[in-house]
């Protein structure tokens, strides 16, 4: 019992991390999960052509933190997010916007700001 309540413990610390790669050259987006950073458990893998727009999206919160995500939306409407920040409550989040129009023009996009008021 003790045993497996460490093992249950253990695995809390070793939840699989999730990456996504641009490549460019091969005009692919993979998204991985790996564990301990080099062992890759799942991939996935999409042609730039799948998507349809570079998304950023705020999350409003009650404590003063916002958070911003920016993501790929595939045509579907599905999104695929690719990194999120924490930020002051309606501040701007430069990196945010930074990485959404790097990610615009590598894959031949326009960037999608929906109304966050």
């Amino acid at each position: 019992m003790v045993l497996a309540a460490g093992f249950g413990l253990l695995g809390l610390y070793i939840i699989p991390e999730s990456r996504t790669i641009i490549d460019p050259a091969q005009r692919r987006v993979r998204r991985e999960f790996v564990l301990f950073n080099s062992l890759i458990l799942y991939e996935r893998s999409f042609e730039f052509s799948a998507f349809k727009s570079v998304f950023i999206k705020r999350n409003f919160d009650d404590e003063g933190v916002d958070t911003v995500f920016v993501g790929l939306r595939r045509h579907k409407g599905w999104r695929l997010w690719i990194r999120y920040w924490n930020t002051p409550h309606k501040s701007a989040c430069e990196a945010a916007e930074q990485m959404a129009e790097q990610l615009a023009d590598k894959l031949g996009l326009a960037v999608e700001r929906p109304d966050q008021t």
